[in-house]
C-alpha cells in the first residue's frame, strides 16, 4: 500500500464530508518510490484525504444514480467516464487519477488505501483480475482488520484511537505490505506493549522468535465426500479436496521456496495472497511457491483432486438396507462397511457411523448386535452411533451392524425432521480419519525448502504431516431415494 487514511464521526449511512474528522493517515515512502520507478511518465502523486472523502460520500449519496454501475459497464468505459464510475462490490474508486483506490465503511468509521499495483489498470482491463490481484485482496483484508480494531476503540478519546492505529499499523504492515495478522494476535501484542522486552524490536521483525527454536511445519489436509448406494444401478460418487497449510515460527520476515508434488493436477489451484510466486515447471503435477509467511498457521495452496488415469474409489465401500413397518414406529436395518481393495493408504482411526432416523419420533426400543464395535442409541433421541474406533486398522476388512428400533411417535419435534428423508429414505453417515498419507499422494520435497537470508541458527528441518478424512460420507438405503448419486449414462451400460 502507498497510502492510508481513516476517518471517524460520522453516521452508519451517507453522510457529508463535514460530519466526519480524520483520525489517521500514514504513507509508505519506500512504496512510493518504487511506484514513481515503475510507472514512470503514467506516475500519479495520491490524492489529498479530502478528496477521497469527498468522492466516497458523494458516491454513497448517489444511490440509484449513474455513479453507481456494475463491473461490465466499467470494462466497456473510455477514459472520460472512467472517473464517473464506481464498482460497489468491493468499493473501488478513480481520484485524481489514481485507480483502484480502495474504501470501506463500517458503522461509523470509513478506512481507505491507494494499494501499489505493478501494471497501472486500464479501462479495457478487466475487474475481476483487478480484484484478483494479490495487492488489492491484502489491501481490502487489511481494512476490514482496521475497521474492526476502530470498531474496538469507540468511545476513546482521539489521542488513544491515533496511538493504537498507529501501533496497528507497524505491526501488521511495517513496510506496506500486509503480513496476515489477525485481530486477536493484534490484541495480544497491544496488550503486551514494550513492557515484555527492555529492548525495542524492530518493525520489521514482527513474530521474531529469537529465544525461541524456529520451525517451519506444513499440514497437508485432504477430504473425501462421498455418496455411495446400491444395487448396481447406482454408480458412487466421490469428490476429493485438499488443503496444504503452513506454519512458520522465524525470526524477522524471511522469504520461503517450497516444491509440492501431487499425483493430481495442480495447475488449477488457489493460493493465499502473501504467495510471491507460483510455478509449474512445465509439470502439472508439481507447484514450486515463494512466499513471506505471516505468523499464524494459514493456508498455502487449496486443490481438487482430478485422477483420470484410474478412478479413485471411496476407501470405505457400504451397503444399508432399512425397512418399516406399518406407521414407521418400527425399523430393521443392516448395514455393512467393506475396506476398499484398491485402498493402500494408512489405517483408518477414529471409525464411527451415525445413523439418524427423521420423521418417527425419539427412540424408545433398541435391539442391536453389530459383529464389531459397540453400537447404541440413547432414549430421546433419534440416531444410532456406531463406534469402530481401529476396527479397520489391522487385518479386518469388514464389520456389520443389524437391529431392530422402536420409536415413540409422539415424542417428536421439527429438530427430527427433514424433508428429504421420509418412509424409507435414509442413510448412514460415516465418520474416519487417517494420518501419514493422502489419496492423491500429494506432499512437500523438504530438500526443495529454501529461507532466504539463511537463519543465523543454522538450518531449519521442515516437518510434513498428512491427514486424510471424511467429509460428508454417506451410504443411502437400497430401498430409498438418494441425494449426489451418479445414475449410470447409456455409454457406461453398453461399455461397463
Amino acid at each position: 500500500m502507498r497510502v492510508l487514511w481513516c476517518w471517524g464521526g460520522g453516521s452508519s449511512g451517507p453522510s457529508s464530508t463535514d460530519e466526519y474528522q480524520l483520525l489517521f493517515a500514514r504513507r509508505w515512502p519506500a512504496v512510493e518510490r518504487r511506484a514513481r520507478v515503475v510507472h514512470g511518465k503514467h506516475y500519479t502523486a495520491p490524492p489529498d484525504a479530502d478528496t477521497v472523502l469527498s468522492t466516497f460520500t458523494s458516491a454513497s449519496c448517489t444511490s440509484g444514480s449513474e455513479h453507481v454501475t456494475n463491473v461490465d459497464e466499467l470494462d466497456s468505459a473510455d477514459p472520460a467516464q472512467i472517473e464517473l464510475l464506481q464498482l460497489t462490490e468491493p468499493p473501488l474508486f478513480v481520484v485524481d487519477g489514481c485507480w483502484p483506490l480502495v474504501v470501506l465503511q463500517r458503522d461509523n468509521y470509513v478506512a481507505g488505501c491507494l494499494p501499489f499495483v505493478e501494471t497501472p489498470p486500464t479501462p479495457t482491463d478487466k475487474s475481476t483480475a483487478l480484484l484478483q490481484s494479490p495487492d488489492v485482496s491484502s489491501s481490502l483484508s487489511f481494512l476490514e482488520e482496521l475497521l474492526t480494531l476502530l470498531s474496538r476503540l469507540e468511545g476513546q478519546s482521539a489521542a488513544v484511537v491515533q496511538s493504537e492505529l498507529s501501533m496497528f499499523s507497524s505491526l501488521a504492515c511495517p513496510t506496506g505490505v500486509y503480513d496476515g495478522l489477525s485481530y486477536p494476535h493484534v490484541t495480544t501484542l497491544l496488550t503486551k506493549g514494550t513492557d515484555t522486552s527492555p529492548v525495542v524490536m524492530p518493525a520489521w521483525r514482527v513474530g521474531s522468535h529469537a529465544e525461541a527454536r524456529p520451525s517451519l511445519e506444513f499440514f497437508i489436509t485432504e477430504t473425501v465426500t462421498a455418496s455411495q448406494q446400491h444395487p448396481v444401478d447406482y454408480y458412487e460418487s466421490m469428490v476429493v479436496s485438499g488443503v496444504v497449510s503452513c506454519r512458520a515460527a522465524l525470526a524477522g520476515k524471511p522469504e520461503i521456496t517450497a516444491t509440492i508434488s501431487s499425483g493430481t493436477d495442480l495447475t488449477r489451484c488457489h493460493v493465499h495472497h502473501c504467495v510471491q510466486q507460483s510455478r509449474s515447471g512445465g509439470n502439472s503435477t508439481q507447484r514450486t511457491v515463494t512466499f513471506i509467511p505471516p505468523i499464524e498457521r494459514f493456508d498455502l495452496l487449496q486443490y481438487k483432486v482430478t485422477l483420470a488415469a484410474e478412478p479413485l474409489q471411496p476407501p470405505l465401500l457400504g451397503s444399508y438396507e432399512m425397512t418399516s413397518r406399518g406407521d414407521q414406529s418400527r425399523v430393521s436395518f443392516t448395514l455393512t462397511l467393506r475396506r476398499s481393495d484398491r485402498y493402500t493408504g494408512p489405517p483408518l482411526e477414529s471409525v464411527e457411523v451415525v445413523l439418524p432416523f427423521f420423521n418417527r419420533g425419539c427412540v424408545s426400543g433398541q435391539s442391536l448386535r453389530p459383529t464389531a464395535g459397540t453400537a447404541s442409541a440413547m432414549r430421546g433421541s433419534h440416531v444410532v452411533v456406531w463406534r469402530l474406533d481401529k476396527h479397520f486398522s489391522g487385518k479386518q476388512v469388514a464389520a456389520s451392524l443389524q437391529g431392530e428400533l422402536r420409536f415413540d411417535v409422539t415424542a417428536r419435534h421439527q429438530g427430527m425432521d427433514d424433508p428429504f428423508c421420509t418412509n424409507v429414505t435414509s442413510y448412514a453417515d460415516v465418520r474416519w480419519v487417517a494420518q501419514g498419507k493422502t489419496l492423491s499422494n500429494t506432499f512437500v520435497n523438504t530438500d526443495t525448502v529454501r529461507i532466504q537470508p539463511p537463519l543465523a541458527r543454522g538450518k531449519v528441518k521442515a516437518v510434513v504431516t498428512s491427514t486424510l478424512k471424511s467429509g460428508d460420507y454417506r451410504i443411502w438405503n437400497v430401498h430409498g431415494s438418494s441425494r449426489q448419486c451418479i445414475p449410470p449414462s447409456p455409454d457406461r451400460e453398453q461399455n461397463p
